[in-house]
């Protein structure tokens, strides 16, 4: 009984810590990612369209970071944000 409740409470913290990084570090890197994206492909004076793209990055940050904690299942959280961080990173290069 006690191995069980042990083990239940740790998947519940794993998901939890899970949850965590993927707000923090992914929501940074994906924002990271599509901010320099916004910065090229903006029509506007390179300094606009720098200064508008990182006003958007922390609507993106807090957004990322709220859709860590309010998804159902965190693993495909992760498959999206890791084909959403390759096709940024991919369009990042490109440019």
């Amino acid at each position: 009984m006690l191995i069980k409740l042990s083990a239940g409470l740790s998947n519940k913290y794993l998901d939890l810590i899970s949850r965590g990084v993927f707000a923090v570090f992914g929501g940074l890197l994906l924002t990271a990612l599509i901010t320099v994206n916004l910065s090229v492909l903006l029509p506007f004076e390179r300094a606009q369209a720098v200064m508008s793209a990182l006003l958007l990055s922390f609507f993106i940050y807090a957004v990322v970071a709220i859709w860590a904690f309010c998804c159902v299942c965190i693993w495909r959280a992760w498959l999206f944000l890791s084909a959403a961080c390759a096709l940024t990173g991919i369009g990042a290069w490109l440019f």
